[in-house]
């Protein structure tokens, strides 16, 4: 199957969905792999713990490059299974022709301050076509819009969005995007009783982005903080809420506040208390908000886009 957007065929080994068990998911990646082997390249590029770790299996003593862009180990409940899958995933790094880091947080994760020398930090930016679309003027609003853009879920989020529109009834919340799964939406099913909380659904990226960050003031990317995986990310929710200018609000003691509050272009809360979101929301001014948004202009909107060409050289430089 050829691709036009990216220019090259793509061929499909294999399939499977999320909701497939990896004891099931097995037999399937053995097939795959084996006819990936066959193929004998120079080179391998691999996605994720799960993909890397079967390539491994199946395919040993192949040269690979492997990108990280989730400690998706980090979710599992038994502290045995993630202390010997981060010691599988640092080996698979160490391992690698080379390995690429969407966050400097998982980096400090897995190494503390020492950084292999095949490690390389690529953060998640924004597509290159984000600029194939008109830019859109901000909207003027006498009440404050706190809008969330993306798959709706985590606990931070509605307690978030509960308070705020509980205590501010003048103010509005706006979730642009669907539900990660059906409980999420039965989570989020009560917030459908305030007149100041609107669903608008889902969204085309990136060519809808523009209109909805012109339409509120914040954006709110305080994910849940329970998960290791969140505390060392860098979403690129940072780098679309300095694209188009919109001061952003995320969780304490996470890596992405760090982020954000040395570059001067949000806050951070913890969503779970009502008396924090208060204080953020009462903290509130205009002239804050416009401090924050010179600070996001001051930085070229170059520096907030993917630049592929510059790592794959890197990549295909490997020896």
């Amino acid at each position: 199957m050829y691709n036009s957007e990216i220019g090259f065929p793509i061929e499909v080994i294999g399939s499977f969905s999320n909701e497939l068990p990896y004891r099931k998911r097995i037999p399937i990646l053995r097939k795959s792999f084996r006819k990936v082997a066959s193929e004998d390249a120079d080179l391998y590029y691999l996605f994720g713990l799960d993909m890397a770790l079967s390539f491994r299996v199946f395919c040993p003593h192949r040269p690979y490059v492997y990108e990280e862009s989730d400690l998706v180990h980090t979710y599992l409940a038994n502290p045995l299974a993630r202390k010997v899958l981060e010691w599988v995933d640092k080996r698979l790094i160490r391992n690698s022709r080379m390995t690429i880091l969407t966050s400097e947080g998982f980096l400090r994760y897995h190494f503390g301050t020492e950084c292999p020398g095949n490690v390389r930090v690529v953060p998640n930016r924004l597509s290159p076509s984000v600029f194939d679309y008109p830019s859109v003027t901000k909207h003027m609003h006498a009440n404050l819009r706190v809008g969330f853009v993306g798959k709706i879920r985590f606990k931070t989020i509605f307690s978030f969005a509960e308070i705020f529109c509980r205590r501010y009834p003048s103010h509005e919340f706006h979730f642009y995007g669907d539900f990660s799964s059906e409980a999420d939406r039965a989570l989020f099913a009560p917030l459908g009783g305030f007149d100041n909380c609107f669903f608008h659904g889902p969204f085309k990226t990136p060519s809808d982005l523009a209109s909805i960050y012109a339409g509120i003031d914040w954006v709110l990317s305080a994910y849940d903080v329970d998960y290791e995986n969140v505390r060392y990310a860098e979403p690129n929710k940072l780098y679309e809420s300095i694209f188009f200018e919109t001061p952003i609000i995320v969780s304490r003691g996470t890596f992405l506040a760090e982020r954000v509050e040395s570059l001067g272009v949000g806050l951070s809360v913890d969503a779970s208390k009502e008396e924090e979101v208060v204080s953020l929301v009462d903290g509130w001014t205009e002239e804050s908000s416009r401090r924050m948004v010179d600070r996001m202009r001051a930085i070229p909107k170059a520096d907030l886009v993917d630049h592929p060409d510059a790592w794959v050289d890197a990549v295909l430089s490997i020896g």
